[in-house]
């Protein structure tokens, strides 16, 4: 099976760093690869103190800096694909599972730490629901 358009779920930990690098080999047959990071929505209480919006913008900022980062790396090791990135807002799950079917996305690569035990999952919680709520293939990457 060839993919034609690959969208990678990255959170910048090792665990997605493995799924990028699998994203990679398989974007290596000429299928574009798309890099997508959300940014998770911030619960507020104005008598915290805190500046929301300049903490917010920092976060942003972050991603940002961090998605040119990891487009970079995989610029440079990744055989010639294509590579874009998205900074997303919202709930991880969700938006991976909206952005890829909108694009038209025909494999997620996800990341996970495989945890295994009474109060976790066998993936990930974001990488399970994603699994469950993907409209195409998903493929995991454990380290």
């Amino acid at each position: 099976m060839s993919f034609k358009k690959i969208l990678c779920a990255v959170d910048f930990t090792p665990y997605s760093r493995a799924a990028l690098d699998l994203a990679l080999e398989l974007a290596a047959g000429g299928a574009s690869l798309t890099l997508a990071h959300v940014v998770e929505p911030m619960i507020w209480f104005p008598e915290a103190g805190f500046d929301y919006q300049a903490v917010r913008a920092s976060l942003i900022e972050d991603a940002d800096k961090a998605l040119a980062e990891w487009k970079g790396d995989a610029e440079r090791y990744g055989g010639g694909a294509k590579i874009a990135v998205e900074r997303l807002e919202g709930t991880p799950w969700e938006r991976i599972v909206h952005f890829s079917r909108e694009g038209g996305f025909d494999l997620i690569v996800v990341g996970t730490q495989g945890r295994t035990g009474i109060r976790h999952t066998l993936l990930g919680s974001v990488a399970e629901r994603i699994v469950r709520h993907a409209h195409c293939p998903v493929l995991v990457a454990r380290t």
